[in-house]
């Protein structure tokens, strides 16, 4: 062995190759991963979000004034939309 071979580092396996098994997920810096534990939480805090922009014009308007109703649709109708344009338009 000559004095050049022992001074190359040995080579790092590349980041971006293919795995041997499909199972494993290939990481790429430049994205994130998604896991079900993440995408579950994101859709729980925007219904929530949704919900809660319904119910609680839909309790004013019960408790302190009629007109409240009419927030209450609005917020529905965008809603309705929105899962629309996610779900049904994309088909």
């Amino acid at each position: 062995m000559s004095t050049a071979d022992r001074d190359v580092p040995p080579q790092e396996p590349d980041r971006y190759e293919q795995p041997d098994r499909a199972s494993v997920p290939t990481v790429r810096p430049d994205r994130q991963v998604v896991t079900r534990t993440s995408r579950a939480t994101t859709w729980v805090g925007w219904h929530l979000a949704e919900v809660v922009g319904v119910l609680a014009p839909l309790v004013l308007a019960l408790t302190v004034w009629v007109g409240f109703a009419s927030l209450s649709l609005l917020v529905a109708i965008v809603w309705a939309v929105h899962e629309y344009r996610t779900r049904g338009g994309a088909r």
